[in-house]
């Protein structure tokens, strides 16, 4: 029996759950900047607070210098009685001078004290919030590596050798594109991998990880994919590049009919999806700038890109000969010879004015049969078989359109006296202009309406 699987409801919610209790942490996780606001914001009030008590504190030493100067000047004018009010008055703004110059003292003395007491206050409150950003960075760290353990699970879960454990998204793809997963054959133990199929245990037949080629050798299977949490089979190629699932790409489950499995693997292997999924792979992977077939990559398509070039002149010559109705052929298929036809005169014309086309003539004419040029006369005439199919082609569907034609059928002899049927057919364009095509010729079987027939 299978395992019973989470639905795809039941993963969304837990993942909203796990989403929701990260939101509530860094809600109970304090700020950076509010301890600085904190600081500023204490420092201001104790500042204000020690500055009002020392303008109380000044006020009141003013007021006693104030009461003692006047109780001296009173004992002055007592003893003092038969001076003049000329020297009474002098020795009163000497007072006062003397008073003033004691409460500056007073103030700088004041001042100094309150500068002193709030250096070391103000010391005190910074060596504390030093302490609590130390304790917050301690939480940082810890909610760090909480959170750097939870991704390595998650990545341990993306990139496991456990193909039932994958989640193929963006990041997944590329690792697994770099990095072919393989099962190691020794590692699984086949005595613990029974299903129940009916009536009796069935346990994974070795068998099936290896393939028994023509010549009695055997090739392991490196794409098929044994999961050890699932006990199942699982095809690489397929989970990243089926286009629909098979029995070997279904996610979380894979395939666990151990009594159909050497028939199952060995069709699988066969199928068109399986086959497709394999080129896509090395297709990309000829893509991919690190791989090492990547040089080769680059010599194909400038090769590709070589031969496109030379195909564009071939058969712009072949269609300016067969609008005419020239001949092609020649006594010979010797390249600046005479009488080698209208076909390599035509290239030969060219190449006097095209260097590419010269450089092909020069490096690959007249190598004789097994040498790749594409100037022979044999690809020459494929090259006109699948031009003519392709006119037919056009013909054919313009008949469809017009859906009323008529067809000429008339027999002439070729220059082999030969007799050949000329079949013509007449129709009516969708622009409303008549056109009379030749459709081709049949071998005659005779001129009677019952021979025709």
């Amino acid at each position: 029996m299978a395992k019973k699987r989470t639905s795809g409801a039941q993963n969304r919610k837990i993942s909203r759950k796990q989403i929701e209790k990260e939101e509530e942490l860094k809600k109970k996780i304090p700020k950076l900047h509010t301890y600085f606001t904190s600081l500023t914001d204490t420092i201001e009030k104790k500042y204000v607070h020690l500055s009002e008590k020392s303008a109380d504190v000044i006020d009141n030493t003013i007021q006693e210098i104030k009461l003692k100067a006047d109780e001296n000047i009173e004992k002055d004018s007592v003893n003092l009685n038969e001076k003049s009010a000329d020297v009474i008055d002098n020795t009163i703004q000497e007072i006062k001078l003397k008073a003033d110059e004691n409460v500056s003292i007073l103030n700088l003395i004041v001042l100094k004290i309150d500068s002193v007491n709030l250096n070391e206050k103000s010391a005190d409150v910074i060596d504390n919030t030093i302490q609590e950003i130390k304790l917050t960075a301690d939480e940082n760290d810890e909610y760090k590596n909480y959170k750097s353990e939870k991704n390595e699970v998650n990545c341990n879960n993306l990139f496991s050798k456990d193909p039932a454990k994958w989640v193929i998204n963006e990041s997944g793809f590329e690792y697994f594109l770099k990095n072919q997963v393989t099962t190691n054959f020794q590692e699984i133990q086949f005595n613990k991998t029974f299903w129940k199929i009916g009536k009796s245990n069935r346990k994974l037949p070795q068998k099936a990880f290896y393939r028994k080629l023509l010549n009695g050798k055997y090739k392991y299977r490196d794409w098929l994919l044994y999961s050890k949490s699932q006990n199942s089979l699982f095809c690489f190629y397929c989970i990243l590049f089926a286009s629909c699932k098979t029995k070997f790409s279904r996610s979380g489950s894979g395939y666990v009919d151990w009594k159909n499995c050497l028939l199952n693997v060995m069709n699988h292997e066969k199928c068109i999806m399986h086959r497709e999924s394999v080129r896509l792979w090395y297709s990309r992977q000829l893509n991919n700038p690190n791989c090492i077939d990547n040089s080769l990559k680059i010599k194909i398509k400038k090769e590709e890109a070589y031969w496109i070039k030379l195909l564009h002149r071939l058969i712009e010559t072949i269609s300016f000969l067969s609008t005419r109705g020239l001949a092609f052929r020649g006594d010979n298929q010797i390249i600046n010879s005479k009488h080698n036809g209208n076909y390599l005169g035509c290239l030969e014309l060219i190449s006097k004015f095209d260097p590419f086309l010269a450089s092909h003539i020069d490096k690959y004419s007249n190598k004789g049969c097994g040498n790749v040029s594409y100037l022979s006369g044999r690809i020459c005439d494929e090259f006109i078989n699948l031009m003519s199919k392709t006119v037919l082609e056009i013909i054919c569907k313009e008949i469809k359109l017009a859906k009323y034609f008529s067809i000429i059928v008339d027999s002439t002899p070729d220059v082999s006296k030969v007799d050949q049927l000329t079949v013509a057919i007449q129709y009516i364009r969708y622009d409303g202009s008549p056109v009379e095509r030749f459709f081709g010729f049949l071998p005659s079987v005779g001129h009677k309406g019952q021979e025709m027939e």
